[in-house]
């Protein structure tokens, strides 16, 4: 079962007392998931540099992998997509490989009154990440993995990749509910809004 570690300085600096000198590290990021969390535990994500984060909780291992998962936004004319890929250069900048899924239109309807709704969901990312969590640890590329998302649907994977003998650190944003999944990992890492200050691109 993870422990939660209540103090992100103290806490990763002494995570389960375990040797970090020569360990591996990589780093999958949940995008809209840990962007989301973030706002609903009412910390302000700024310009967080992600490259920063993972260094600042990496401490000495080294990063061997750091990678985004997002869906790109639509249309490509829109104010919201320059936003984004301007927010893509950053990432690619400070050596953040980002993997996309698919973004695709849904409706639903109200039962009680009928009315329809348009809205957009994220399809591919979740599976997406997964399978490169498991192979991270198959393919025998890194010792420790820092999951930054709240989704409990990484619970099988997170399961797997430990029974292959690997770390599973979950960052979280402080306050935040992720349950099963604090539970499946090794240690769950909050993040709050002093450490996103610190790691600021500028």
């Amino acid at each position: 079962m993870g422990r939660l570690i209540g103090n992100l300085g103290i806490g990763v600096s002494n995570l389960n007392n375990e040797p970090r000198i020569n360990e591996r590290a990589a780093f999958v990021i949940d995008g809209s998931n840990f962007y989301y969390s973030l706002q609903g535990s009412g910390i302000s994500k700024g310009h967080l540099n992600f490259k920063r984060l993972a260094e600042h909780l990496a401490m000495d291992r080294a990063i061997v992998s750091l990678e985004f998962f997002i869906c790109s936004v639509q249309p490509a004319d829109s104010p919201e997509t320059q936003k984004q890929r301007r927010f893509f250069s950053e990432l690619h900048k400070s050596g953040v490989k980002i993997r996309e899924g698919t973004l695709v239109q849904r409706q639903r309807r109200c039962p009680a009154c009928g009315a329809v709704e348009n809205f957009r969901q994220e399809k591919g990312v979740d599976v997406l990440l997964a399978i490169t969590m498991a192979k991270l640890a198959t393919e025998n590329r890194t010792d420790v993995i820092y999951l930054l998302s709240c989704d409990a649907d990484f619970v099988p994977v997170v399961n797997y990749v430990r029974g292959l003998g690997k770390k599973v650190f979950l960052v979280a944003p402080k306050g935040s509910k992720y349950g099963t999944l604090g539970k499946a990992c090794n240690a769950a890492i909050p993040v709050d809004q002093m450490t996103v200050n610190e790691c600021q691109a500028y």
